[in-house]
């Protein structure tokens, strides 16, 4: 053989091998880019998941004191309303976490939603019913429902423009 053709081939076979390394670089970069993708899908997902249930859980208590209001029957009503205590503080502290972690687009909001729980929280139902103030909880109530559902609507909202960012 001649040197020529010698020459052509290492050529032949360094540019393959370059091209062989690049494809890979390539392909996994865009399987890394995949994977952060779905962890980032599933942990907006466990967000939706746990903020529906946050809301679900608060919605099911305060309900069920407006209508313990509404009838006059309180004498139980604190100690019953805060069995789920340690649950609401799992979910919110979760839900904290992974906004922290993941998705500080969402802090804001979710720092209004904390601010609206401990105002017409479980505080504010005791002294209410202590300073046998039940009308004004009942009336406050509504607005609490109303303020919380407008924060909820407004962090589905910022949740699904993340996942549409993300697209998916």
């Amino acid at each position: 053989m001649d040197k020529e053709k010698i020459i052509l081939l290492i050529v032949g076979a360094i540019i393959g091998f370059v091209v062989s390394l690049a494809k890979d670089w390539l392909m996994e970069g865009k399987k890394q880019k995949e994977k952060e993708k779905q962890f980032k899908r599933e942990k907006l997902e466990e967000i939706s998941h746990l903020l529906f249930k946050r809301y679900k859980y608060l919605s099911d208590i305060y309900s069920g004191a407006a209508i313990d209001i509404a009838s006059g029957d309180t004498s139980d009503i604190v100690l019953n309303k805060m069995a789920d205590n340690v649950e609401k503080h799992n979910i919110d502290n979760r839900l904290e976490i992974l906004i922290n972690l993941y998705f500080e687009e969402l802090r804001d909001t979710w720092n209004k939603w904390q601010n609206i729980q401990e105002k017409f929280g479980m505080k504010f139902l005791t002294e209410s019913i202590m300073n046998n103030e039940k009308i004004e909880y009942a009336e406050k109530l509504n607005i609490y429902f109303g303020k919380l559902l407008e924060i909820k609507n407004e962090l589905d909202s910022k949740i699904k423009s993340l996942a549409d960012s993300y697209g998916f």
